[in-house]
């Protein structure tokens, strides 16, 4: 018994509730839809029409890469999904597909003309080779030089610039290391002595209490603003009023127990002439300064006899 037409079958598959605005039936469809998209699929890969080979394309319908150049086009792609869930042989499809563009149309004209329309498609396509059986041509060989060459000049050019980083680093060493501090430990800790000697008047050292008091005044100094007054003492531009009256107030907070109100890196000097007070046994001795000046460099108010931390 013979089975009912291809494309009847393929119709249906395409237009199972056919509309009023759809095609009647596969010839319809064919001429009004399938036939303009060949032609604008062989305008745009070509570029032309004027050879035999764009006149004739040779379009198969059961071979991918044709499907897939067709499948760009909205009719066609609803062909090639009816063929798949029909599951047509090739054989199939090669009966039905019978139109201007398709491959039976490029035999026909071969077998009419006694010609051979040669597909220029994959001329400048290689064929495939294994990447570990390929040969570099001398062009590429050349390229891969050049790109050896290129990578070794960026290795050096990171060598070179993390030996600059290098050299930047220990030079930023050797600077720190040369540090002006050290200097002006040395001329604070002279004029220390000198005050403990009894020399009041020596001046501890002026760039140094200019920077201190700029620093109290604008208030980089949070330990200090909050418990010294922007007149608290600094030595050689402060009145000693002013510092004994500081010192006076971090005593009485002291006594009364809020060593809050006291820096911690001042609480142990506080508490040695408290006790020293409580005794009794320096009633004659002024107690430590405690003076802006002092607060910067807490070794600087230590007692005498003991070794005096570097500022």
């Amino acid at each position: 018994m013979k089975g009912r037409p291809i494309d009847e079958l393929v119709y249906e598959c395409m237009f199972p509730r056919p509309k009023s605005t759809d095609p009647v039936n596969f010839q319809g469809l064919l001429q009004r839809q399938l036939v303009p998209e060949v032609r604008l699929e062989t305008q745009a890969f070509y570029g032309h029409l004027s050879s035999q080979e764009a006149k004739y394309p040779g379009l198969d319908y059961s071979y991918q890469p044709h499907r897939n150049r067709l499948s760009r086009y909205p009719w066609h792609r609803r062909l090639f999904r009816a063929f798949d869930n029909l599951r047509l042989t090739e054989s199939e499809i090669a009966s039905l597909t019978k139109w201007e563009g398709t491959r039976w149309a490029k035999e026909r004209f071969e077998r009419e003309q006694g010609i051979i329309i040669r597909d220029t498609t994959a001329d400048e396509i290689e064929d495939w080779v294994e990447p570990e059986l390929r040969t570099p041509s001398a062009p590429q060989a050349q390229r891969a030089g050049v790109d050896d060459m290129e990578d070794i000049q960026q290795e050096d050019g990171r060598e070179m610039e993390e030996n600059e980083i290098d050299e930047d680093m220990d030079e930023d060493s050797d600077m720190e290391l040369q540090s002006v501090g050290i200097e002006l430990n040395e001329r604070l800790r002279a004029a220390v002595a000198q005050r403990e000697a009894g020399n009041t008047a020596t001046v501890m050292d002026e760039e140094w209490e200019q920077w201190l008091k700029d620093a109290v005044e604008a208030g980089g100094i949070p330990f200090l603003s909050s418990d010294l007054s922007p007149n608290a003492n600094i030595p050689g531009t402060r009145p000693e009023s002013e510092s004994a009256a500081s010192n006076t107030r971090l005593m009485n907070a002291a006594r009364i127990g809020q060593w809050n109100r006291i820096p911690d890196f001042l609480q142990s000097m506080v508490r040695q002439n408290l006790e020293a007070s409580s005794n009794g046994s320096s009633s004659n001795a002024a107690p430590t300064s405690l003076s802006a000046n002092n607060t910067s460099s807490p070794s600087l108010s230590r007692p005498r006899g003991k070794r005096k931390a570097a500022i």
